[in-house]
């Protein structure tokens, strides 16, 4: 049987904690990026109000900007 003493374990060490925060930023970061970057790109050009349930519309190209 394993036993596992609680003071002893590696993951409760600060440098291991805040390696994965770190991570955690990164990885956060480069999601909202994606997301960001996604909901630009759907933004189209025209005149009409865009159709519920669909991407807004840019009527003078200033929101995709």
């Amino acid at each position: 049987m394993i036993r596992f003493e609680l003071g002893k374990l590696f993951f409760d060490r600060q440098a291991v904690i805040s390696k994965v925060d770190a991570a955690t930023r990164r990885v956060l970061s480069r999601f909202g990026a994606f997301v960001r970057q996604r909901a630009k790109s759907s933004i189209r050009k025209r005149r009409n109000p865009a159709p519920p349930g669909s991407p807004p519309s840019s009527h003078t190209g200033l929101l995709k900007k």
